[in-house]
């Protein structure tokens, strides 16, 4: 994945799978935490500030100034009341070439 320059939005996609590994929407509770370099913890929900992009994807934007590593993990809860997380995701964030 290549670095997106500091100072841009990012997106951050998670996907969730159900026991046969197929992609699968949770029924309640869909949340994105995302971890930024400096070890800050944001949460994003669904709908207000996570969008669902097809079954089981769902993805956070945000903008950020911060070099580094920024990773997400979602969260939910399927119809029989299971809890289910995603697999994590990142993304690279580089210093801006902007002189």
């Amino acid at each position: 994945m290549n670095p997106i320059p500091a100072g841009n939005p990012i997106n951050l996609t998670v996907l969730f799978k159900d026991v046969n590994n197929s992609p699968t929407d949770p029924s309640s509770g869909i949340a994105i935490q995302v971890k930024a370099p400096d070890g800050t913890l944001s949460t994003f929900t669904y709908p207000s500030t996570v969008s669902k992009i097809a079954t089981g994807t769902y993805v956070a934007s945000m903008e950020v100034s911060d070099v580094g590593r920024y990773w997400a993990v979602g969260y939910g809860t399927l119809a029989n009341g299971f809890q289910v997380t995603s697999d994590d995701a990142f993304q690279d964030v580089s210093a801006s070439r902007v002189v």
